[in-house]
């Protein structure tokens, strides 16, 4: 089991019970996602 799917886990345990800790985990999993694309641009620049 990967983190992402961990924090997945953990947004829908949230669900309508705990908005900002839901909100925190929302914006922690988009940044890591957004880091990730952007390091793949990278890698992929610099394998060319």
């Amino acid at each position: 089991m990967n983190k992402n799917h961990k924090r997945n886990k953990r947004i829908k345990l949230c669900d309508g019970k705990d908005y900002v800790t839901q909100d925190m985990y929302i914006g922690i999993l988009s940044g890591e996602e957004e880091h990730r694309q952007e390091f793949a641009g990278f890698l992929k620049e610099y394998e060319k």
